[in-house]
């Protein structure tokens, strides 16, 4: 029972990350469009937090005020800091088509560094008020776990996905995905609709094989980045295979 949940849940991965692949049409404009939602969720953040450090000037006691002016000091730095690495990384990918590694990675730090000091600034209204405040505080401004950050890491999701195949693959072969995913999802189709859904992923698994399998390294590292980094073990690697022929065959069979 235990390899079967391990394989539903590769298997789950594999096909969310087709799924996201088949959605991209350009991958530089693809990612200056999610860096640009992610940027608009930042700004976004900071001023939430600026409404809130009024709140808490109008409505909680000097006791909190040295506090409130550092983490909304934190805040501005390193929202901002975020901003300016991701338009770095933005710049370069749509300029050059290469990935600017050292602005990516200062990025993920001062994204790590603004997830902390905004939970800690939400915290200082759980401090200073109770009842209907409290309340207030809460519904108000209490936004990083409930809205911000996981429309950010929703966005970021995709956005990190093209940069590894943009790190992974040259600019022909990034030609040849694009031009195998225009081939098998045009822009009617309807992803909501499992089995139209269904049909596309089929097709673009099999455009995907025929074109890459034969030079195996480079399947390998297909296989590798659909399956989320992790390097494909043998029966990993054949899954979409089977999965493709299995399907096929059912509906020879119907």
């Amino acid at each position: 029972m235990e390899t079967n949940k391990k394989h539903q849940v590769s298997s789950e991965l594999l096909e969310s990350r087709i799924k996201m692949l088949m959605s991209i049409r350009n991958f530089e404009e693809g990612f200056v469009r999610h860096s640009d939602y992610i940027q608009g969720y930042v700004k976004e953040l900071i001023r939430n937090y600026e409404r809130a450090s009024d709140y808490l000037v109008q409505n909680a006691g000097n006791e909190l005020e040295a506090e409130r002016e550092t983490l909304l000091n934190e805040i501005h730095v390193y929202g901002n800091q975020v901003i300016q690495h991701l338009s770095l990384v933005t710049e370069n990918l749509f300029e050059t088509g290469k990935v600017n590694t050292e602005s990516w990675k200062e990025f993920e730090t001062h994204k790590s560094y603004l997830y902390e000091s905004a939970m800690k600034f939400e915290r200082l209204g759980k401090k200073a008020f109770t009842d209907d405040r409290l309340r207030h505080w809460e519904t108000d401004y209490v936004v990083l776990e409930n809205s911000i950050r996981p429309q950010i890491e929703n966005e970021l999701n995709t956005a990190h996905f093209i940069l590894d195949f943009t790190g992974k693959y040259t600019k022909d072969e990034r030609a040849k995905f694009l031009g195998i995913l225009k081939e098998t999802s045009p822009h009617e189709v309807n992803w909501e609709d499992p089995k139209e859904y269904e049909a596309h992923l089929m097709k673009a698994i099999k455009e995907f094989q025929e074109e890459f399998e034969p030079r195996t390294n480079l399947w390998d590292s297909v296989m590798e980045l659909l399956a989320g980094g992790v390097h494909p073990s043998p029966s990993e690697r054949i899954m979409l295979e089977k999965w493709n022929d299995g399907e096929q065959k059912e509906r020879e069979d119907m």
